[in-house]
């Protein structure tokens, strides 16, 4: 799932993956540009991602949690 500003820039992301047999929805990454971060935004993709990973038949969800590491300069 991708989320654009209106100007064409990518602002936040994530990966979904549905298992079908399973009835079951991993997230992957989340992450969102700088420039947006503190808009809800990183709150706002699994949300509706999970709202769509129900329609299309998933009944659990797992995210995983990792730390990240510090930006380089």
């Amino acid at each position: 799932m991708l989320v654009q500003a209106p100007d064409g820039t990518m602002t936040a992301s994530a990966i979904i993956w549905l298992d079908e047999h399973n009835r079951t929805t991993e997230f992957g990454p989340v992450g969102t540009h700088h420039r947006y971060r503190r808009l809800g935004l990183g709150r706002a993709l699994p949300l509706q991602s999970m709202d769509r990973a129900r329609q299309a038949g998933a009944a659990r969800m797992t995210v995983t949690c990792l730390p990240t590491s510090p930006q380089s300069s």
